[in-house]
């Protein structure tokens, strides 16, 4: 890029770095209400199921630091997946509005807590 200013001449040789480091990005990351709206964006009605499993592990992992895979697939999970699963569906329809599917989304993560996760694991 050149400059504007007449005493320096020449293009400017540094530039912005091309990646960040990872930090910068975990609050984003962290934040489930940006996660859940992405999924409900990217998700389509026949699909739900994928996204909404999606969801859950990435709530798993952010905050218990596990995968999802580490886990036994019970049917607590399998509920909670068709639970959020059935949400989106909804959402795409036009059935429920983007925030109202958050906040149930946001409901059924909440009752993924330490001790089902610990009863899960041991």
């Amino acid at each position: 890029r050149h400059t504007r200013y007449e005493f320096v001449t020449g293009v400017q040789t540094c530039a912005l770095p091309i990646c960040f480091p990872v930090t910068i990005f975990k609050p984003i990351m962290r934040d489930m209400t940006y996660v859940i709206k992405q999924t409900l964006i990217d998700a389509s009605s026949y699909d739900s199921y994928h996204y909404a499993r999606r969801i859950l592990s990435f709530h798993i992992n952010f905050n218990f630091g596990l995968s999802l895979n580490d886990l036994p697939d019970t049917s607590e999970l399998c509920d909670i997946s068709d639970l959020i699963s059935e949400i989106i569906k909804e959402y795409r329809r036009g059935d429920t509005n983007e925030n109202t599917a958050v906040y149930d989304i946001q409901m059924l993560l909440d009752d993924v807590d330490i001790d089902f996760i610990e009863q899960q694991v041991y």
